[in-house]
């Protein structure tokens, strides 16, 4: 498996992989996405964001009634 040598990055980046592997849509680690969380992230910001909470994302729908009610915006 050659994939498993090529990955030399810090345990910040590491652990910010295995936090998104958490998620059901997950992400192999790659070569390729470590380097996409370089650019997105710097070494502090990627053990920051590995330490986040992971919650359900629960929003409230309005009731269909109000939906219906309303005016279309035009923009």
């Amino acid at each position: 498996m050659a994939h498993h040598n090529t990955i030399k990055y810090s345990s910040s980046y590491k652990r910010l992989t295995e936090r998104i592997n958490l998620f059901p849509q997950g992400a192999v680690a790659t070569d390729l996405l470590f380097e996409i969380l370089k650019i997105l992230f710097s070494e502090r910001e990627a053990g920051l964001v590995s330490l986040l909470p992971i919650k359900p994302f629960n929003a409230k729908l309005p009731e269909y009634g109000k939906l219906k009610n309303m005016k279309r915006e035009v923009f």
